[in-house]
């Protein structure tokens, strides 16, 4: 049985960019790691995202598609140890998780940018 879940955009991500941010992989909001690895092999009780090695762009004034991916699954944790950990900042041992896709959903707006 799939239960219904409920997803808020609730957080201003400058659509990824803002004036003076550097250039190159995980810059402005499509940063690096935040809260992660993670420090235990559980769901964290709060947030962290893991970094997409993508790099951002200026928004061009206009219409724009905004696309959201919802996805639900089963986690799997993987310990590592050392520099690995502390590196990002997190005592070792620590954990990254990967995600077992059981249902996704995907919703589109069209909006405009000023």
């Amino acid at each position: 049985m799939i239960y219904p879940a409920v997803a808020m955009l609730a957080y201003d991500a400058n659509f990824g960019y803002w004036p003076g941010a550097a250039s190159g992989p995980n810059n402005g909001d499509c940063s690096a790691n935040v809260n992660y690895p993670l420090t235990s092999p559980t769901f964290p009780g709060g947030y962290y995202q893991e970094e997409s090695g993508t790099t951002c762009q200026e928004p061009i004034q206009g219409v724009a598609t905004f696309t959201s991916h919802i996805w639900l699954g089963t986690p799997e944790y993987t310990q590592l140890t050392g520099v690995t950990c502390t590196s990002q900042g997190v005592s070792s041992p620590c954990y990254t998780v990967t995600w077992t896709k059981n249902h996704e959903t995907r919703q589109d707006w069209d909006i405009y940018l000023k």
